[in-house]
């Protein structure tokens, strides 16, 4: 999400494309929210499941944390979270950055809506239905030949799907966003 402009920070010449590793290299520079990091590391029940990836929350001006917008952080001890204010919380996170996208999937069937939340750069999601166009064409053998797969296939993105936002039982669920 946010933090730090990166293209002010870059010399001229690299400012319009940077290269992808000084990407990386400035994301590890920015700064961490340091109470809600430490919160991290007292909540988690095992040293096992701190990885880099986890184990802290970069610091934000301008996108709220789980925390500011739920008096809690998310896996905070004895604390469950209805999916609807995940949902909200999904939905605030989409008003801040230009890099969240939420996307209603349809309801479950005791009724309540399941919600996909997308996150990218803004080039990724305004492509979105170019992309859903190539994987569609992709899709199907019989209907693309193969040169034109091979073409396709290099345009489009791929996707990873960490989790969903769901419902489980009576309203709460058991994975923290």
């Amino acid at each position: 999400m946010a933090g730090i402009d990166y293209h002010s920070e870059l010399p001229p010449c690299l400012s319009e494309s940077p290269p992808p590793l000084l990407l990386a290299v400035c994301a590890f520079c920015q700064k961490n929210d340091e109470g809600y990091t430490a919160k991290i590391r007292e909540y988690t029940t095992e040293p096992f499941f701190l990885t880099e990836l986890v184990d802290h929350l970069p610091a934000s001006d301008r996108v709220p944390t789980p925390e500011k917008f739920n008096g809690y952080i998310a896996g905070a001890p004895d604390k469950l979270t209805y999916a609807a204010d995940i949902h909200r919380y999904m939905r605030e996170l989409e008003k801040f950055s230009p890099r969240v996208r939420t996307v209603s999937m349809g309801k479950t069937e005791e009724g309540r809506e399941m919600l996909l939340v997308l996150v990218s750069d803004e080039a990724n999601l305004k492509s979105l239905s170019r992309y859903r166009e190539i994987n569609s064409r992709l899709a199907d053998p019989r209907k693309t030949p193969e040169a034109e797969a091979k073409k396709l296939a290099r345009r489009r993105r791929a996707a990873l799907l960490g989790d969903r936002v769901d419902t489980l039982g009576r309203d709460r669920i058991g994975r923290k966003c």
